[in-house]
């Protein structure tokens, strides 16, 4: 899979500014190199066609960002191509991205939670998409190993196995009956290493921050 940066042009003031989704140097990374929920662009991607035999994309699992539609092309395809194959990264914008009010999604600088909004959903939302993407992983023919000499399935598994145990470990924060019983889940959690994230092992400080703010405002 090949990934690119962008320039992202604001409608409102006509500004061009770089949108890097991430990419800080031009190089190659290999499989398992991304966060388990990120997703590049659709526009900024070019992959093997070979992908697309992998699994039958009309079966695909649920998004966990629009959990009433199923998983969007780019992410599905981000999946895969993290998962059985190296990525190359070109941090040069080489298209401009137009932001404005009806963009379905922008580029991270406009998001915000929305009135009504369901922590404990949106876990359950993560966990049963990240749940069928260890199935998807168990389900891909044997040929892949083949077609894809890096695929390590076992090791895939396991990748995609620590995230869901993160964002079960983190829910019960969410669930907690108390203010006291959710900070001692925080404190466990920390002391687990459930905020190291799974493909960097760094820590994962805004979810911390996140989970010790709910506790917080909790009664």
């Amino acid at each position: 899979m090949i990934v690119h940066a962008a320039s992202s042009l604001d409608q409102a003031t006509g500004k061009l500014v770089k949108f890097t989704q991430g990419i800080e140097r031009t190089g190659v990374k290999p499989p398992l190199s991304y966060d388990p929920w990120l997703t590049f662009f659709g526009f900024s991607i070019v992959f093997r066609r070979e992908l697309l035999s992998l699994a039958n994309i009309e079966g695909r699992f649920r998004d966990f960002i629009v959990p009433k539609e199923k998983i969007a092309h780019d992410r599905w395809i981000v999946f895969l191509g993290q998962v059985v194959g190296e990525t190359a990264e070109f941090d040069k914008p080489l298209v401009t991205y137009r932001q404005h009010s009806t963009n379905l999604f922008g580029d991270g600088r406009r998001s915000k939670k929305t009135r009504g909004y369901d922590p404990i959903k949106e876990f359950d939302d993560y966990i049963s998409a990240t749940a069928d993407m260890v199935e998807v992983i168990r389900n891909l023919p044997t040929e892949t190993e083949v077609t894809f000499p890096l695929f390590d399935r076992g090791k895939a598994i396991d990748f995609f196995q620590r995230a869901l145990h993160q964002l079960e470990q983190r829910k019960r924060v969410y669930i907690s009956r108390n203010r006291r019983r959710g900070l001692l889940a925080v404190v466990g959690n920390i002391r687990s290493g459930v905020y190291r994230s799974v493909h960097r092992d760094d820590i994962r400080w805004r979810s911390i921050a996140r989970d010790l703010k709910y506790c917080a405002i909790r009664s």
